[in-house]
């Protein structure tokens, strides 16, 4: 759902993800087609982790984070910079807003857990070693495979329809 607001920055749900927070340009790429003046900002509501549904929040983060050029501070891809380093600041910026977003993503009990954690990428990690369900995975590649597999051939309509139902 698009929302068009002042703060310039992006929403998601009731967590504001505002800022600069990107590598020299808004969030929101600094595009207006408002025109009332106002940033175009892009509103996403996450249904907050409560750790039954792991796997769609976490696909979710990673798009959000992917389409803001932010997904290298989960995977590790974006280094952390030695405290001497220029751009060390810069980064721990980031990484801050980062964790912070990924913490108010999540249930109100669920959070001190990951709160301390230095990186995103610890905190995502963590996440994902505590919810991560290969078997819902695995069920997935199964059906996901017995569906392409299965075909009609000589069977009735009738036949068909309940083995499809069946799986």
């Amino acid at each position: 759902m698009t929302n068009n607001n002042s703060n310039g920055g992006i929403g998601y749900g009731n967590n504001n993800f505002n800022g600069g927070f990107g590598y020299g340009y808004p969030i929101d790429g600094g595009y207006n087609n408002s025109g009332g003046g106002g940033q175009n900002s892009l509103q996403v509501n996450v249904q907050k982790l409560d750790g039954s549904n792991y796997a769609e929040w976490s696909q979710t983060v990673r798009l959000i984070l992917d389409g803001k050029g932010k997904l290298g501070f989960l995977t590790g891809d974006v280094p952390v910079p030695a405290t001497t380093h220029p751009n060390y600041r810069f980064w721990k910026s980031e990484n801050s807003s980062i964790i912070s977003w990924l913490i108010n993503t999540m249930e109100v009990g669920m959070r001190k857990t990951y709160m301390y954690l230095p990186t995103a990428k610890d905190v995502w990690d963590a996440v994902k070693l505590s919810y991560f369900d290969i078997k819902s995975f695995s069920q997935i590649y199964d059906l996901k495979s017995k569906l392409w597999n299965l075909k009609q051939n000589d069977r009735d309509g009738t036949t068909y329809y309940n083995e499809l139902m069946a799986l």
